[in-house]
């Protein structure tokens, strides 16, 4: 690549990577690159890259995690950057799960420390197991010694408070059978008739038909979680309702009112995100894009399709 060309790619993954919130570690942490290869990307200093392999591989990695189209923004690469080769018989593996040709094979004083790291978690972990264990196991002497002497120290019990008992148990009987019945006669909650269609896959879309008497005519609750840091966006009838960033681990909730037709939700990470509708797990499509569109459309007939 010309210098200039290489100029203009690292701007353009900079601007969509700032656009989209993200960091440089949040780039590292999902693509598993050293920040210190991202950075000299984005200042067109590709010469600062293992080699021409690693220059369209780590590039298109970038352009994926920020959304953008990696084919097209490498579509003037010259062919040893299409059709790279490179010698990988000395290469390793490093703990950051990334393999490299032969460079820096001696081990780092980060990589010493994140070996060691892991021994000293095992060591804490047996150690709080082993004092849990003490713990049950004392407060389970105690109880025992305090039920012998309570059995030691008990008297009859009389009539009269058996009956008592007796009449507490029959009473406690019914109610729980009207509890049983009233259970039993409760109408079926909103989600019980609501019916998902399998997704239809469609580039990096995948649309959902979604039907049932009360598909429109009531409100839903979609409930988005992502095992990763993602930045999630929701579009109601066109209308943007939700664009923030979900950490991992966490989940959004967006309430989608009635008389909505159309939901789109776009997840920058959807490898790790789940989707639920009226607490109902929509099947999404396994998919190796980065960022994808589920588009959700509503309709009170059976035979209603989604558009991608």
């Amino acid at each position: 690549m010309s210098e200039q060309r290489n100029i203009e790619i690292g701007e353009k993954l900079r601007a969509a990577r700032l656009a989209k919130g993200f960091t440089l570690d949040d780039i590292q942490q999902s693509t598993k690159i050293q920040k210190r290869y991202l950075n000299a990307i984005e200042n067109g200093d590709f010469d600062q890259l293992p080699g021409d392999f690693y220059v369209r591989a780590f590039t298109k990695q970038f352009a994926q995690a920020v959304g953008l189209d990696a084919d097209e923004l490498l579509v003037n690469a010259p062919k040893e950057v299409i059709e790279p080769t490179t010698d990988l018989s000395n290469s390793r593996t490093d703990l950051d799960n990334v393999t490299r040709t032969g460079m820096d094979m001696e081990p780092t004083k980060a990589d010493k420390i994140q070996s060691f790291v892991p021994k000293v978690i095992i060591g804490l972990l047996v150690v709080v197991v082993l004092v849990v264990i003490w713990v049950i196991a004392n407060s389970l002497s105690t109880k025992t010694n305090s039920q012998q002497n309570a059995d030691n120290s008990s008297v009859s019990v009389s009539s009269s408070k058996v009956n008592k008992a007796d009449k507490i148990a029959d009473s406690s009987s019914k109610a729980s059978s009207k509890k049983k019945a009233a259970k039993k006669d409760k109408p079926a909650d909103k989600e019980a008739d609501l019916k998902i269609a399998d997704g239809q896959v469609s580039g990096t879309g995948t649309s959902f038909a979604v039907t049932g008497a009360d598909a429109i005519s009531k409100g839903h609750t979609l409930v988005i979680s992502s095992k990763n840091r993602t930045w999630v966006t929701v579009l109601v009838n066109g209308s943007s309702v939700v664009n923030q960033m979900i950490q991992a681990g966490d989940s959004k909730e967006v309430d989608i009112p009635a008389n909505t037709t159309d939901v789109k939700v776009t997840s920058g990470f959807a490898t790790g995100t789940s989707i639920q509708l009226d607490k109902q797990d929509v099947n999404i499509p396994a998919s190796s894009n980065l960022t994808r569109n589920y588009n959700f459309t509503f309709a009170a007939s059976s035979d209603a399709k989604g558009d991608n």
